[in-house]
């Protein structure tokens, strides 16, 4: 919904606006995939803990995939309003907060005999992956800010 928006609501349609939204709707449509193909065809593990788990994990995942979406809608606008570290800051975090809270839901998860993904591999992919998108994310902004400040001499 962020990519239509933000398609809708600019008023320049170039290369870039078309390339961002692309992106936009590949990555909506890849965690869509991942929960329903990981999470959303198996049931918790008994228990009540583990149910409350699941309950639970769905609150991060659901706010990371909001937070994701309007962080793609004012990527795809370019809303020159918002500060540029809050965008970054807005993707990055949600992004990782989603792949990691996949990855931890993917634990709490029965899994059947004839599994196609391995019950250690599967998760812990999502979630390395989410730490290093954090990682790479928050190291790309610092050097980008620390190279800028060089490059205007104001360190």
């Amino acid at each position: 919904m962020g990519v239509i928006s933000g398609i809708s609501g600019s008023s320049v349609r170039d290369c870039q606006l078309l390339l961002f939204a692309f992106l936009g709707i590949i990555i909506s449509f890849g965690y869509w995939w991942v929960y329903f193909d990981f999470i959303a065809r198996r049931p918790a593990k008994k228990g009540i803990w583990w149910a409350f788990t699941w309950s639970y994990l769905h609150l991060p995942l659901l706010m990371s995939i909001v937070a994701l979406g309007t962080g793609i809608l004012h990527t795809v606008v370019r809303i020159y309003d918002v500060n540029f570290h809050f965008k970054n800051f807005l993707l990055i975090i949600s992004f990782s907060v989603s792949l990691i809270t996949l990855g931890l839901l993917e634990i709490i998860l029965t899994r059947n005999t004839d599994e196609p993904t391995h019950s250690i591999v599967s998760p812990a992919t999502k979630i390395a992956g989410g730490f290093f998108i954090c990682l790479l994310g928050f190291t790309g902004i610092i050097s980008r800010d620390f190279t800028l400040c060089l490059s205007l001499q104001c360190c």
